[in-house]
């Protein structure tokens, strides 16, 4: 799983590099928390239908490690990965969002108005 993680941050980080939207690190960091909250979800989806198949009370303790489970990976993992993108993501949206105005402007030189003599 951490060598299809490391796969996915490297395609989402050349991705973003094509846009031009930011330095390397800002793009490597957005790539690797974006790459790591798609794992945590993926174990998130394989716990759950876990936890939908125990046979309670008889699998108390595989319960107790499917909440760890959740406890880590949602509450701490997941948590500090989402910190790191409210700082990165907002700078590549603002960045996006510059280029895009720059876009939409005419050239100066459509924007002249000529006068008659």
């Amino acid at each position: 799983m951490i060598k299809k993680n490391v796969r996915l941050a490297n395609a989402l980080r050349r991705k973003l590099e094509q846009a031009s939207l930011g330095s390397i690190e800002i793009l490597s960091e957005v790539a690797i928390d974006l790459a790591d909250i798609a794992t945590i979800g993926e174990k998130h989806k394989r716990r759950l239908k876990e936890l939908l198949h125990l046979q309670l009370p008889q699998d108390l303790e595989k319960l107790d490690d499917l909440l760890a489970g959740f406890e880590v990976d949602l509450l701490w993992e997941n948590e500090w990965h989402l910190k790191s993108l409210k700082r990165g993501l907002p700078k590549l949206v603002r960045n996006l969002n510059q280029h895009l105005a720059g876009a939409r402007k005419p050239a100066k030189s459509q924007n002249r108005t000529y006068k008659r003599r």
